[in-house]
């Protein structure tokens, strides 16, 4: 069977974006990601309307990571560590070595190029 181990919380990186643990710094961005229906377009979340949801999604972020069964990136601009999306695994299935994988882009950061 799959062991999954997040600790250290693997921070990776490119010439352009951090992958990086989300933070409670990063509510107001997730907010507008999480209640953006376009970004949710192909989503089976609904969209958030208060902050205190962003807050409660955080927590559970934080316990998957914790628990070794779901992970959670913030990704940010390298230049300024402005975070413009999210990206993860999440219902993983170790005994199958199966999980889903998402992303979450702010839509001023679709269509980019390199």
């Amino acid at each position: 069977m799959l062991n999954f181990n997040f600790k250290p919380f693997p921070r990776l990186e490119t010439d352009r974006l951090l992958l990086r643990r989300i933070t409670k710094e990063d509510q107001s961005t997730l907010f507008l990601l999480k209640s953006d229906v376009q970004v949710l377009r192909y989503s089976d979340s609904a969209p958030a309307t208060e902050m205190n949801e962003v807050l409660s999604l955080l927590n559970k972020m934080d316990q998957s990571i914790d628990a070794n069964n779901g992970i959670s990136w913030g990704i940010a601009l390298k230049e300024n560590n402005e975070l413009i999306g999210t990206a993860g695994f999440w219902r993983t299935t170790p005994e199958h070595h199966r999980a889903e994988i998402g992303y979450n882009l702010l839509p001023e950061f679709w269509k980019k190029e390199s």
